[in-house]
């Protein structure tokens, strides 16, 4: 995608409430297109904002977009928490 419509399709972000209204993230639409692989990096480890902000990004991937598998990096204990938990078991 050319670097001038990548600055077409940026929009203030509202809010970093996960149960706040969707309409400021719409514009995801345009830049998910018909994919369905979607990729969110980060600068920085351990940054609430962040964390807030991925949040919302995949509340709307899975309400408005219909995806419905998410893959989040995270350390090896907090994996196995994660995995003890998806399994029905204490984590």
């Amino acid at each position: 995608m050319p670097t001038e419509s990548i600055t077409e399709l940026t929009t203030e972000l509202r809010t970093l409430d996960p149960d706040a209204d969707d309409a400021d993230l719409e514009v995801l639409r345009e830049v998910v297109g018909r994919a369905r692989v979607v990729f969110l990096g980060e600068s920085a480890h351990f940054t609430a904002e962040f964390n807030r902000i991925r949040d919302r990004v995949l509340r709307f991937l899975v309400r408005r977009m219909g995806f419905s598998a998410l893959v989040l990096e995270s350390g090896l204990p907090e994996g196995l928490a994660v995995g003890r938990w998806v399994r029905g078991r204490a984590g």
